[in-house]
């Protein structure tokens, strides 16, 4: 996939719809009986990337407070969906050992796993930074979470929404109708290209979790960190 294609093309199309349409309502955001939970590996941006990514928002709120901003704490990329969000699910119903020992065996001595954060894009509800993989740690991974799990007799969902493929964050949820629509959108236009940093990671995180990933809900049920490679590593 190119990634710069597909972020601009996302883009136009879900400016296209806005400007047309009005941006679409994420009517669960708040809902009580929400009870969609799903487990799911991710990075995290480190504080640099934050802050920079903060000061963008800090500018949207002023415009807009009514929206829902993602706290600082909340924001990830999606390594891989193991068990996307659905109504039922529950710890219980797995045995977390099976998939610790799983994506560990996935974990082959690489590089870091290497994000750069540039611009923002759009969908018609929510606003996202757009990430870039420098290396292959990050597709290298994917593939091999997808071939064992898939081979394996254990609960997953991996890719029957669709094939992940970006590394993007999602930083804000539309919860209503835009006010000063035409501010907020000339604004974003600013950030287009804006370089919000480099993330170097080994970390990745497996969590329980709820659909927007609010750290009220959110479990961190293991912490994996990435082999180190040496001389004699192969993949």
């Amino acid at each position: 996939m190119d990634l710069h294609q597909h972020y601009q093309q996302l883009y136009q199309n879900s400016l296209q719809h806005i400007n047309n349409n009005g941006n679409d309502i994420d009517t669960l955001m708040n809902a009580p009986d929400d009870l969609r939970r799903g487990i799911t590996l991710v990075v995290r941006p480190d504080a640099a990337i934050l802050q920079n990514i903060q000061h963008m928002t800090d500018g949207l709120k002023a415009l807009d407070p009514h929206q829902y901003y993602h706290p600082a704490d909340d924001l990830h990329v999606t390594v891989m969906s193991i068990i996307t969000c659905y109504s039922g699910f529950d710890l219980s119903m797995i045995h977390l050992p099976d998939y610790v020992s799983m994506i560990e065996s996935c974990l082959l001595p690489s590089p870091d796993i290497c994000i750069r954060f540039k611009g923002i894009t759009l969908s018609p509800s929510c606003i996202l930074v757009q990430g870039f993989m420098e290396n292959d740690t990050l597709t290298d991974i994917r593939q091999r979470l997808r071939t064992r799990f898939k081979r394996s007799s254990l609960q997953q969902t991996i890719d029957q929404r669709y094939t992940i493929q970006t590394a993007h964050s999602t930083i804000v949820r539309f919860r209503q109708p835009l006010a000063n629509q035409s501010k907020i959108l000339a604004y974003l236009e600013q950030y287009r290209e804006h370089d919000f940093g480099c993330l170097h990671t080994r970390d990745i995180s497996l969590l329980y979790n709820d659909w927007y990933h609010k750290q009220e809900i959110v479990q961190t049920l293991h912490r994996f960190r990435i082999p180190t490679p040496t001389a004699n590593a192969r993949q």
